[in-house]
């Protein structure tokens, strides 16, 4: 579930501090399909932590760079 939603924050929430530090790397073309799942897990671990920051009140959203907006289809 967590590889699932980071790909959604790659796509949908590109101000999220964990994507931004791998966009860089996720977007250069030498990269094997291997790298990229990686470079996925690393940032799908650092949302797991942020996400229980935020679930237990010890930071805001808006302060690591999510967006809680909803987005209609």
């Amino acid at each position: 579930m967590l590889i699932e939603c980071t790909w959604l924050l790659i796509r949908w929430n590109g101000d999220y501090r964990g994507v931004q530090k791998g966009r860089e790397k996720l977007l250069d073309a030498k990269l094997t399909r291997s790298s990229k799942k990686k470079i996925v897990v690393a940032i799908a671990r650092q949302f797991a932590v942020d996400w229980w920051r935020v679930r237990t009140g010890r930071v805001k959203p808006e302060d690591i760079g999510l967006s809680m907006k909803l987005i209609q289809p």
